[in-house]
């Protein structure tokens, strides 16, 4: 089995620590699990911006030398208490060291993502920041790694960022300046995925233009649409797409510039190229992105490494799931991606899932969740209408403007927080 940053700290930190330093710290147990969950992908995430430097690289190897080498081979979530019960905590210089001049942001934005003390958001760091160190300082020093090995190891670690970073904390982490790597709006966006979200409120009508104006668009968009063609041309097979078996691991999801689309004022997102990803259990093959919502799910499913959020479930947005403008008929352009939703929950028996609905926070919030409700009901219902399994579907829910994925101060954060999301509960 492939070495896991993410998921050995993960194991390591479970719900026996997590339950034990609520104790210790006096903290509500919900808020420190998304403490816990939201420190373990912050730090991996800032150890792969660290690899994008020889001198970071270079610094990275000093911290795995000198850190306190704990590691989930050698240590329990009981052996960081006390026989009292209290967290004594582990090197602060090691926190202070890998974040350098970020450590009081990232404490700042787990407090804030949280809820917790900023006293216990600073305890945790000091705990879990060198534990992940020291398990990869241990598989580094076990395979004698050099500094381009490390760099190859860690980098692995994008394709299961997204998936383990909670809903809200990667725009969070950008707004308080804490890294590139969290600006993509695809980590810690619930998980966002990728070409376009067309759960809106409202339609705003688009602004007029000249004749002269609209030629000179057109021509822009020919050239574009020309230039996009003749690139992918390049880069697909003699069929224009890829190949991808059953267990095969999903490329990671690359950073997309902000769009919106300017008559609907939905978020647009790049799907990347076509695969023909092939399903197990005979389920057949869907035909989908390497960043779509189908290509991240089934990588998460065919990952024994990635968990289950027992507390909260693990999100994934859709990436074309649209409905008129101000109600909840689902358009005809959906129906492909819930097609294969379908088709993955039949490939997948034990898989549960449930159906979120979201918008921004304009307007009056009782009718928005009223409009969130009707969309989730609407889409677990043409799910379970094209042959999923009542077993599969658990239930779906309208949230309205709660759990935001993006700043809703800007016209994108807003596009990116009107979604539609299925939660995967089991698999």
């Amino acid at each position: 089995m492939s070495f896991n940053l993410l998921s050995k700290a993960s194991h390591l930190f479970n719900k026996d620590f997590i339950d034990q330093a609520g104790v210790s710290m006096r903290e509500n147990g919900t808020a420190m699990q998304k403490a816990v969950r939201g420190i373990i992908p912050t730090v991996v995430g800032y150890l792969i911006e660290k690899t994008d430097t020889e001198q970071g690289v270079a610094g990275l190897l000093k911290l795995l030398k000198t850190g306190n080498q704990y590691n989930d081979s050698q240590n329990s979530p009981g052996s960081f208490f006390t026989p009292s019960g209290k967290m004594p905590g582990l090197d602060q210089n090691i926190v202070t060291e890998l974040f350098e001049d970020k450590t009081t942001a990232v404490t700042h934005a787990i407090c804030q993502f949280s809820g917790i003390k900023e006293s216990s958001a600073r305890s945790l760091l000091n705990i879990i920041a060198p534990s992940i160190l020291g398990i990869l300082g241990k598989n580094a020093s076990d395979n004698d790694m050099k500094a381009a090995d490390l760099t190859t190891l860690v980098n692995k670690e994008k394709i299961w960022l997204a998936d383990f970073m909670p809903a809200g904390l990667g725009p969070l982490l950008t707004k308080w300046g804490v890294g590139k790597v969290y600006s993509n709006p695809l980590i810690g966006a619930e998980p966002a995925d990728t070409k376009r979200h067309r759960v809106t409120s409202q339609q705003k009508p688009a602004k007029t233009s000249s004749p002269i104006s609209n030629w000179i668009m057109i021509l822009i968009v020919l050239l574009l649409a020309a230039a996009v063609i003749w690139y992918l041309s390049g880069m697909k097979g003699c069929n224009g797409s890829s190949n991808v078996l059953p267990g095969d691991s999903i490329p990671p999801v690359k950073t997309d510039t902000p769009t919106i689309d300017r008559i609907s004022g939905d978020y647009i997102y790049r799907e990347g190229n076509m695969l023909d990803i092939a399903l197990p259990n005979n389920g057949g093959t869907i035909h989908a992105g390497e960043y779509s919502t189908e290509a991240r799910l089934i990588n998460f499913l065919n990952n024994q490494n990635a968990i289950i959020d027992t507390l909260s479930g693990n999100w994934f947005e859709f990436t074309n799931v649209s409905f008129k403008t101000g109600g909840s008929e689902i358009s005809e352009s959906s129906l492909n991606q819930l097609k294969n939703l379908v088709l993955i929950a039949k490939a997948y028996p034990m898989a549960q899932f449930k159906i979120g609905g979201y918008t921004d926070n304009t307007g009056d919030e009782a009718a928005n969740i009223i409009l969130s409700q009707k969309r989730a009901d609407a889409v677990a219902a043409m799910a379970l209408s094209l042959g999923a399994s009542k077993s599969s579907i658990m239930g779906s829910k309208g949230y309205g403007s709660e759990h935001p994925i993006a700043d809703n101060a800007t016209p994108e954060g807003r596009a990116m927080n009107r979604r539609v999301a299925v939660n995967l509960k089991a698999k």
